[in-house]
């Protein structure tokens, strides 16, 4: 089983490395920086914006009050994600992949285990309920394909904040293996302190890239508070529904 494990995360990770995630993710209208001309990624903030006005006219016109809250929390990631988060996280990446080449750390992958499952269940999860909902498809199909695009855009927008706390934890907990190695010797040696140095300059490095992370922190208040608005307002909808079948 870990032989098996380990063979298809090889596979994802040659063939949908963190950055096929991120373009998925870019598709769906969120922005992110990533290495390539200026001019392509001043397109891409034209597509997000595009995009995301596109769905909330859909939307505007064609639903009731109460399914509009969802433009709210649909304007306000995609306006954090070209305004902050795109840069921020694109200079974090760049910062620690720095940072592992500084310290031999060059091979390590950026997308871990627990990111592909979790991709791969919201993708899931969404596809699930989008056929479920199948047959509103042929009442409205322009109404619906807004929906769908919208709802997995925001959901695939916060795989970004997985990612970083994902490339935290990992840091982290190689650096709690490398003290670890260096207390278990029950003789010391000559690389000893060297090796500690090294642990602590790694330490400094990851903190440092904390620091580049400081202005999206906001983006994460932002996120909680759209994200229950818009399911405050799905629930009023749902028993408004309710009381109107009843009645």
């Amino acid at each position: 089983m870990g032989y098996t494990s380990d063979l298809v995360l090889r596979f994802l990770r040659n063939y949908f490395p963190l950055k096929g995630i991120l373009l998925v993710r870019a598709f769906f209208g969120h922005y992110f920086s990533f290495k390539c001309p200026k001019i392509y990624l001043k397109l891409h903030k034209v597509y997000c914006v595009v995009v995301t006005l596109v769905c909330v006219i859909i939307i505007f016109i064609m639903t009731n009050e109460w399914r509009k809250w969802v433009i709210f929390e649909l304007v306000i990631m995609t306006l954090a994600s070209i305004l902050i988060e795109g840069d921020c996280c694109g200079k974090f990446l760049s910062f620690v992949e720095c940072t592992d080449h500084s310290f031999g750390l060059g091979r390590r992958n950026l997308a871990s285990p627990r990111l592909y499952a979790a991709f791969f269940i919201i993708t899931s999860i969404r596809l699930y309920i989008d056929y479920i909902n199948i047959h509103a498809f042929f009442v409205n199909p322009v109404l619906y394909s807004a929906f769908t695009f919208l709802y997995t855009g925001l959901d695939l927008n916060h795989l970004l904040r997985m990612i970083v706390f994902d490339i935290l934890y990992e840091r982290a907990k190689h650096l709690r293996n490398h003290f670890e190695s260096i207390c278990s010797r029950v003789n010391g040696d000559d690389n000893m302190i060297s090796e500690v140095k090294r642990g602590i300059l790694l330490y400094k490095e990851l903190i440092g890239s904390i620091t580049v992370l400081e202005k999206i922190q906001v983006t994460y208040l932002l996120a909680l508070v759209a994200r229950f608005a818009a399911n405050v307002a799905d629930i009023h909808l749902i028993l408004c529904v309710e009381k109107r079948d009843e009645v």
